[in-house]
């Protein structure tokens, strides 16, 4: 088909990369404390698409008032709404969970990523939770790469 042209500055045109600092933030509640062995994140955005790689590993958390699902955040930029639409990634490499280790994520507005892991049935995708941090050190080793839009 014919497409019709963009009458406003080029999207393409806008272009970023930087770093960025992931952190684990609890879905009620937080953390009493956390330290991080290591967090590394990078992006580019070309547009209205970012993409992101990060890496994270936590050498000990107190759990204080921290519960429910657990999310990635600190995202270069908030992605769109709704979440199953706009984007999220996969993981790369997991170790050292205290339960469950997630298996993937999807961009969801203020909360960043919000972490999944799959129980091995085919209709059970489920939130990871706080209980599946491990508290010690050298803990939730976790890598990951994906993209999403933004507004």
């Amino acid at each position: 088909g014919v497409g019709t042209a963009n009458t406003a500055s080029n999207v393409l045109d806008d272009y970023e990369e930087g770093t960025w600092t992931p952190t684990y933030v609890p879905d009620t509640g937080s953390f009493t404390s956390v330290t991080y062995a290591s967090t590394s994140g990078y992006y580019v955005k070309i547009g209205r698409i970012v993409n992101f790689s990060f890496y994270i590993q936590t050498n000990g958390i107190t759990v204080g008032t921290a519960s429910g699902g657990v999310y990635i955040q600190g995202l270069p930029f908030a992605p769109s709404s709704p979440a199953t639409s706009k984007g999220g990634g996969v993981v790369t490499n997991r170790a050292y969970f205290a339960g469950d280790a997630p298996s993937y994520a999807t961009a969801s507005g203020a909360n960043g990523l919000v972490l999944f892991y799959n129980t091995g049935s085919t209709a059970n995708d489920i939130q990871l939770n706080v209980t599946d941090l491990g508290t010690g050190g050298t803990d939730n080793v976790f890598q990951m790469f994906g993209s999403y839009y933004v507004e």
